[in-house]
Formats: C-alpha cells, structure tokens, sequence
C-alpha cells in the first residue's frame, strides 16, 4: 500500500497545494493492488515473467519473445491469459504506456473468448485505467469504465471495482462530480472501510463545494483509521475555497 508520488496530469483541479501524496497512495494501483491478490493461475513462463518482474529484470526482447509466442498461439488462453496478467502488472510498475497498450491488446483477445473471466475484465480495466492516467488519454477513462461495469454482475460485493468506476468520473475530464460521488457511496455500502473510496469521496465532495458532507466523510475516514495519511492533507484541503466548476 506504500506508494511514490504520482503525478497525474490529467486530475488539473486545483490541488497541486495539497502535495497530491495521498492520490498517488490511492491510484498507483500497479504498486498499491497489483501484487497484493496473487493470481494463482500464473504458472510456467508466464509465472517466472511475473516473478522477475518484480524485480525490474526483464529485457525487452525476454518481453517481445513472449508477446510474439501469444500472437502466435491465440488459441492457448491460459498463456495468453497468464501473460497479459503478468505483462499488465509489469508495465504498470514501470508505468509504461506502450507496454500497457500491449497488455489491452491481449486481455482483448482473451476476453472476447471469455467475456465472464472477471480476473481478465479487471486487468483490462485496469490497463486502460492507468493509460489514461500514465499517459493522458482522457477518453480511455470511460473505456475503463465500460469494462468494470461488466465486471459488477460477476463480482457485485467488489468494492474496489466500485471504487474505480467512481475514479473514471472523478479523473476524467471534466469530472461528473455527482456520478462520482455516487459510486463512491456504493463502494463505501459494499465495504464501510474502503479507504480509498472514503478519502477520494472526500475530495468528490469538497470539488462539488458540498464542504459539510465532505467533513462528515473525513471524520468516517477518521473513525476507520485514524493513521491514513491523507488525514492532515484532506483536514488542510477542506479548508480551501473548491475549485469553480
């Protein structure tokens, strides 16, 4: 859950006075999700591609041997599975762009085989999530929406997924504060301590000037845990005036 500062150019709202520390724990999702629920399913090849590349030792050429091994094997889904999992968290780590379009590329193949594997949807969300994000392609958000929106009927007590579809309104530009808002409180329904959902929520709410609903929220983020980092910089962001919408 420990992550680097993140930049993200795209969430240009006024916060830059907040030292945006508590989105970047919040929305590198390579660092703060994406080795938390080990995939099981990742053996052989494609396993050890995962494993090393934790490790920042993977070559390009290790990477475009593989990638061509699953071009030309499409028909294999458990490895062409195993590799866009493991290639997805790998270029997200390394908040690679092109990588990431890689790994869209072959979790598109795999889910139009298996439209009901909700582990394939949520690396694909997640891989057009943060291409969005990473590189400041505003529309990929709403793609990434549509993907977790498939994703609810197979999981409908996913909380994360909740959260990140309520993210896709609140980063993309301009934000639908209220959508946002919205599936903040769901995600917060499925489970009262999503941190995540909670602290961003605050935000949501401070940016609609909703100023009384958002100090509530911050004292619920309070009550779950009182050691959140974004507790001191989200106590100082609800002082400012919000940004004119």
């Amino acid at each position: 859950m420990n992550t680097k500062a993140l930049l993200i150019s795209t969430f240009a709202v006024g916060l830059s006075f907040v030292g945006g520390f508590f989105i970047a724990n919040a929305l590198n999702r390579a660092e703060m999700e994406g080795l938390k629920k080990e995939n099981e399913r990742l053996t052989g090849i494609a396993k050890e591609a995962e494993q090393r590349s934790t490790e920042g030792t993977l070559s390009s050429d290790e990477i475009r041997q593989k990638i061509a091994e699953a071009d030309k094997n499409p028909e294999n889904i458990k490895f062409n599975t195993d590799l866009g999992i493991a290639l997805y968290r790998y270029a997200a780590m390394k908040k690679d762009v092109e990588l990431l379009g890689e790994s869209v590329r072959i979790l598109e193949r795999v889910a139009a085989a298996e439209p009901k594997n909700a582990d394939v949807l949520v690396a694909l969300g997640n891989a057009k999530f943060d291409i969005a994000n990473f590189g400041s392609q505003n529309q990929l958000f709403a793609e990434a929406r549509t993907i977790y929106e498939k994703v609810i009927p197979l999981r409908p007590d996913d909380s994360n997924v909740r959260t990140d579809i309520a993210l896709t309104h609140f980063l993309t530009q301009p934000p639908d504060l209220e959508k946002a808002v919205s599936e903040f409180e769901k995600a917060i329904a499925k489970d009262p301590k999503n941190e995540r959902a909670i602290q961003f929520m605050v935000q949501a709410q401070w940016q609609k000037g909703d100023l009384e609903a958002a100090m509530v929220t911050l004292e619920r983020l309070k009550t779950v845990n009182n050691l959140n980092p974004a507790i001191p910089e989200l106590t100082t962001l609800l002082t400012r005036t919000p940004p004119t919408q």
